[in-house]
């Protein structure tokens, strides 16, 4: 590998962030990456996904054991982990500066604009983040 080269043009995949929604039906449960993906700039995308699989097994353990009717708090679990995700997606793409000009950063920053007094408490520095 280190004197090989590379046929044909190089390129490169985008990534795309989504959430599926719901992530739940009468019968089933959307786990990992079937329930969403993370841009990874933000190193989100196994934490959520193993997070994801906890509380899936948790909602299971309810629905079988009769204590949840159905996976309606499962899928209000993951929908509140999204707004997180995209609070914290906002302030990376944000604190990123060295490369004003660059299409690619512009992009994600003109997608990050958050609203006055939205942000995150570790992103205000409340818990030593900074």
């Amino acid at each position: 590998m280190l004197n090989s080269i590379p046929e044909g043009a190089v390129g490169g995949q985008g990534t795309a962030n989504f959430r599926l929604e719901p992530p739940h039906g009468e019968d089933w449960l959307a786990v990992g990456d079937a329930a969403g993906a993370y841009d990874p700039l933000t190193s989100q995308g196994i934490y959520k996904a193993l997070a994801g699989g906890l509380q899936a097994a948790d909602a299971i353990t309810d629905r079988l054991s009769g204590e949840a009717r159905d996976f309606t708090a499962y899928g209000e679990s993951l929908a509140r982990s999204w707004e997180e995700y995209l609070k914290l997606r906002a302030h990376l793409y944000t604190r990123e500066t060295r490369w004003p000009g660059e299409p690619f950063w512009q992009a994600r920053q003109a997608q990050a604009a958050p609203a006055p007094g939205a942000w995150w408490a570790c992103c205000r520095g409340e818990s030593g983040v900074s």
